[in-house]
């Protein structure tokens, strides 16, 4: 069995002003400490956050392998 030899991968250089709007676009709710956010303002927030998460890793998921079921015929029991 012959090994096959590793190529480095190419890439081009980032590009300086996509990576300071990335880096702006994510330090920007750092700026919701200085506007005078309130506590039910972080709760609804915190909420949210949540609730996304749960709803993208646990219903999406689970729809996604029923979906893979039905399409492959269904159980083999």
């Amino acid at each position: 069995m012959a090994q096959e030899a590793m190529v480095p991968e190419v890439r081009s250089k980032p590009i300086l002003k996509q990576e300071i709007a990335f880096a702006i676009i994510h330090l920007m709710p750092l700026g919701a400490l200085w506007t005078g956010a309130t506590f039910f303002d972080w709760m609804v927030c915190i909420f949210l956050y949540f609730f996304r998460m749960f709803w993208v890793t646990g219903v999406i998921t689970v729809t996604l392998h029923i979906s893979r079921i039905k399409l492959h015929g269904g159980f083999n029991l």
